[in-house]
């Protein structure tokens, strides 16, 4: 089953050999293994304690990261941001449970970190997505109720979807993730 997908906005890019060099050597030292093609690095995390998640029992939890360009669409309205992102690092689990999104929540926190990225959830967080009966602002304002006493910067980036209506994802910054993996709700969007 796929599992839960975010990306990290960097405003200066990086190429698949900084990256490499960055995050690779950091991840074999609590992944087995760490595989790099040209595209992108798969790995599998077994040692949940630099990530921070305390004692979990890890059999592997497949991960993928890769570089995109520019995820992001003309009608995307990423004035909301302080800065404009240039480029994105994707991060996916193969897998779908909570412990996925734990584990991918955690090194997203890590990367975002160490590269001062922000994170982009993928979708409305809190909520079940886009329905047909609610509007945007429903959906929303049910996120900022859960989300808005958090601390960090949370930012809903509207978008054009193609029926023609708008819609909106999070994209939040690291302080924000951290309180939002300690939340009792947290989860990411799959």
């Amino acid at each position: 089953m796929a599992g839960p997908s975010l990306g990290l906005w960097l405003t200066e890019p990086l190429t698949l050999t900084q990256l490499t060099g960055t995050a690779v050597p950091w991840l074999r030292t609590f992944c087995r293994p760490v595989e790099v093609d040209a595209d992108a690095v798969d790995f599998w995390v077994r040692d949940a304690g630099p990530l921070h998640l305390g004692p979990v029992d890890l059999d592997g939890v497949p991960l993928r990261l890769w570089i995109e360009r520019e995820p992001w669409a003309d009608g995307d309205d990423l004035a909301v941001l302080p800065q404009p992102p240039r480029q994105e690092l994707g991060l996916y689990a193969g897998c779908n449970d909570i412990l996925d999104h734990r584990v991918l929540g955690a090194l997203a926190l890590a990367l975002a970190r160490r590269l001062d990225a922000l994170v982009d959830f993928d979708g409305l967080l809190a909520t079940g997505g886009p329905s047909t009966t609610a509007t945007l602002e429903e959906t929303a304002g049910e996120a900022r109720a859960v989300l808005g006493a958090l601390p960090g910067r949370l930012w809903e980036v509207t978008y054009d979807m193609a029926t023609g209506h708008r819609w909106a994802y999070h994209v939040g910054d690291a302080e924000f993730l951290a309180a939002w993996l300690r939340h009792p709700r947290f989860h990411l969007v799959s």
